[in-house]
């Protein structure tokens, strides 16, 4: 951080008029000429907040630093230390000012003003203080020179910032268009079959560097895996995710952490951070599996160990209340006539109904299931024992 240089200097201070604005500006015993920053920033129409970040900014700035000193000034009935800038270094330091379309568009009179000020203030110090008109040149060529080289600096900062910008929207409108065709083509109408048993899911692969893992293989698996449990259990894909990554913090993953530092540089999803990282990826694998097994204990209940418990039924406690086929069917029909896939269907049902009635259905499942004691309860379990659910899902398939 630059620290401008403190000055006990007798000086002239006065009140310089600029196009209807009033400047505080000093002349030194070098006969420099000063002007005060916060009343240039004020002036031009930047609110307080503004002018004391974009102060500090200049401050600290390598070149505009070097024309900034501290003068004790008087201010109401006291002194105080105030950041002043050379008058010679005005029309740079404002240069640094960018000046943004949403400016152009929504603040057109403090870009006139800006503008006003970068060209003129620096002459209207200068000749209040000489008293010379407007045709003497108290700006150097030397002064010119450097304000055009700097002008010149941020101009190509400003492109370089525009073409990395593109590069990395480009990379995320690629990525999206990759999911959306493998989405597309691992599109599959809605079944009745069971969630595949623990041994189908090992088609995720995994593996070292060496393995040269498909990662576009293990995310097709991924999302069929995912689409599956969403179907059996009526939660959107979106939550099925959300509930993996739960699973996997819990075990010390961090993958919110990681993801907002791999995020920033990639712009990439979640999902994908995964893929091209080996541990995450046998860290999605494990939190998947566990869910599934919580979720569905008469598929993965514990092996018998012996003829006795082998005809020992699991406890109802550990069972899921599942989506009846009579929403199934309606949700089929649903899905059909709106040309979009099961799972969308349901979460356009489930919001629908949830909108017309004001309530958080997964959250009545849960309570439902809880106090009957089941493991869980499905969406689509709930509305079918809802008598004006069920009337309403009956409505919104048929259109009325």
């Amino acid at each position: 951080m630059q620290v401008p240089q403190k000055t006990q200097e007798q000086v002239a201070r006065e009140v310089v008029p600029f196009y209807g604005d009033q400047l505080i500006a000093i002349k030194d015993n070098d006969g420099e000429i000063w002007a005060v920053m916060n009343d240039i920033l004020r002036n031009i129409g930047f609110a307080d907040q503004k002018v004391n970040d974009q102060r500090r900014s200049l401050v600290n700035d390598i070149v505009i630093s070097k024309w900034v000193k501290i003068f004790t000034l008087p201010y109401q009935g006291t002194f105080r230390e105030t950041n002043c800038i050379n008058r010679r270094a005005i029309p740079l330091a404002l240069a640094k000012i960018s000046i943004t379309p949403t400016m152009r568009r929504d603040q057109p009179e403090l870009v006139s003003k800006l503008i006003r000020y970068q060209e003129e203030c620096a002459d209207v110090l200068y000749n209040h203080f000489m008293n010379k008109n407007n045709q003497d040149m108290p700006i150097t060529r030397e002064e010119l020179s450097l304000f055009l080289m700097e002008t010149t600096r941020l101009l190509h900062q400003h492109i370089d910032w525009i073409e990395k910008r593109d590069k990395e929207r480009d990379a995320s409108i690629n990525n999206m268009v990759d999911v959306i065709k493998m989405l597309a083509s691992n599109r599959t109408e809605p079944s009745t079959t069971q969630i595949p048993k623990l041994s189908a899911l090992d088609r995720i692969k995994l593996g070292s560097e060496e393995d040269k893992i498909d990662q576009r293989k293990w995310l097709q698996d991924v999302w069929a895996n995912v689409r599956k449990v969403a179907e059996r259990t009526g939660w959107s894909t979106t939550n099925v995710f959300k509930k993996v990554y739960a699973i996997m913090d819990e075990n010390g993953a961090d993958t919110l952490g990681k993801y907002k530092v791999y995020h920033s540089k990639t712009g990439k999803s979640k999902i994908n951070m995964c893929a091209e990282n080996a541990f995450l990826r046998n860290d999605f694998k494990k939190s998947l599996l566990k869910l599934i097994k919580d979720i569905f204990p008469e598929i993965y209940g514990e092996k018998p160990t012996s003829k006795t418990s082998a005809t020992k039924k699991i406890s109802p406690s550990r069972k899921m209340l599942m989506v009846p086929a009579n929403v199934k069917e309606l949700i089929k029909e649903y899905s059909t006539a709106n040309n979009i896939s099961y799972t969308k269907a349901q979460f356009e049902i489930y919001g629908k109904i949830e909108k017309a009635k004001k309530v958080k259905i997964n959250n009545l499942a849960m309570a439902y299931a809880k106090s009957n004691g089941y493991s869980n309860c499905s969406i689509g379990y709930y509305v079918s024992i809802n008598n004006e659910m069920m009337k309403l899902l009956k409505n919104i398939v048929r259109g009325k």
